[in-house]
């Protein structure tokens, strides 16, 4: 039977409020509201995606590859359709921050980074959304006059 609670929850046959775990969907345990495991699981499947795409999107490499990854990460780390973008964004402003690095926007990393923004279909808006695309306009402005 389920409750109308802020958290999906269960009554277990003694009638005991049992939490839903909200990466896996199984009973999570008392009061709880995922396994200490899923969400391991699902933070760790973010990080991993956030830099994958960060190593890519500063240094070039195989975007076909790259979707792959993150396909075979999404499908055992608990990661909904609805939040893999605004993890692919975070690992593009990730990519925009190994760039600079060294101060300096290189053509080569700019030209990745274009790359990935028009493989993923990434809005300059949500790009910009922390300043990472201004970021790069500047750095290829200052690049170009320098």
């Amino acid at each position: 039977m389920r409750l109308p609670w802020l958290f999906t929850a269960t009554l277990d046959i003694k009638g005991v409020i049992m939490g839903n775990c909200t990466f896996c969907g199984d009973s999570a345990g008392f009061f709880k509201k995922s396994h200490k495991e899923c969400k391991q699981r699902h933070n760790q499947g973010k990080e991993k995606i956030i830099s994958l795409i960060g190593s890519v999107g500063s240094g070039g490499g195989d975007l076909k590859q790259l979707e792959t990854y993150i396909k075979q990460i999404v499908s055992f780390s608990y990661i909904d359709a609805t939040s893999i973008n605004n993890i692919i964004t975070t690992g593009w402003e990730k990519a925009v921050d190994i760039a600079f690095d060294d101060g300096i926007l290189s053509e080569e990393e700019e030209a990745s980074l274009i790359k990935l923004k028009n493989y993923f279909s990434l809005s300059q808006q949500e790009l910009d959304e922390n300043g990472a695309f201004t970021k790069i306009l500047k750095g290829s402005i200052s690049a170009r006059y320098s």
